[in-house]
């Protein structure tokens, strides 16, 4: 009996044992500590650089001279002839009745714009043209452009005696003045390439004071933005802007 109440009492206690121990707090482990974070040093902030300003763009200068090279001796200064050379000045002194437009690329019938001309009409049948010409035009000695020098110029044209034009106007038959800034052209038959054969550079209006005196400098009269002003034989031609040029700028 003793034995047996001592084994009962011995049981109770690990009873009691096993309770407590799992009623005791539980306690955590120990994690290990962050490590500190440095302090980042505070740096300047990148700024850019201030932009160089741009140099204004240069102004062209109004005035002056223009000098063109001449190497050895012009047969004459009448691009209608189709001279040598005569074409690099002919441009800067004379004017076409209609010109390609500078601004375009090709040279396209439907981008011919007047020049002495403001513009023009076309029949029907392609066979006359009428001319409206730009009004307060003067030649370099300061006579008025009018009709009077259309009719001059396109029967200079025309005529193979006074212009190596002449056939590249086949159908070219007259001009009559309307008035003094009307034409009207007639042609034996539609010619397409009428137009544009008077936008060339040697279909240059040449002043009907000039006559045919084309081997002299004093030929040099016409409309352009620049007046002939000297010549050295064998080296340059002299020329200034034309203070009456009716495309102003």
């Amino acid at each position: 009996m003793v034995r047996r109440a001592f084994y009962c009492v011995m049981a109770c206690f690990l009873a009691l044992g096993v309770v407590f121990s799992a009623c005791a707090p539980i306690t955590p482990p120990a994690t290990p500590s962050a490590k500190a974070t440095p302090t980042p040093t505070p740096t300047k902030p990148i700024t850019a650089s201030p932009t160089p300003s741009q140099p204004a763009a240069p102004q062209p200068k109004l005035g002056g001279i223009l000098n063109t090279w001449e190497n050895g001796e012009p047969a004459g200064f009448d691009p209608q002839r189709q001279l040598r050379k005569s074409v690099m000045f002919g441009e800067l002194v004379f004017s076409n009745l209609v010109y390609f437009d500078p601004t375009k690329r090709d040279t396209d019938p439907k981008n011919l714009v007047g020049d002495l001309a403001e513009r023009w009409e076309i029949s029907p049948d392609g066979k006359s043209y009428t001319f409206y010409l730009r009004s307060g035009i003067k030649w370099h000695d300061g006579k008025p452009f009018t009709a009077d020098d259309v009719v001059y110029n396109l029967d200079k044209l025309a005529d193979p005696k006074r212009s190596l034009q002449a056939g590249v106007f086949p159908a070219y038959q007259k001009s009559e003045k309307v008035n003094d800034l009307t034409v009207k052209v007639t042609l034996s038959r539609p010619q397409p390439s009428f137009l544009a054969n008077l936008a060339g550079g040697y279909s240059v209006f040449v002043a009907p004071k000039a006559g045919d005196n084309y081997q002299s400098t004093d030929f040099l009269i016409g409309t352009g933005p620049f007046m002939f002003k000297s010549r050295t034989p064998g080296s340059n031609l002299s020329f200034v802007k034309n203070p009456n040029y009716f495309k102003k700028g």
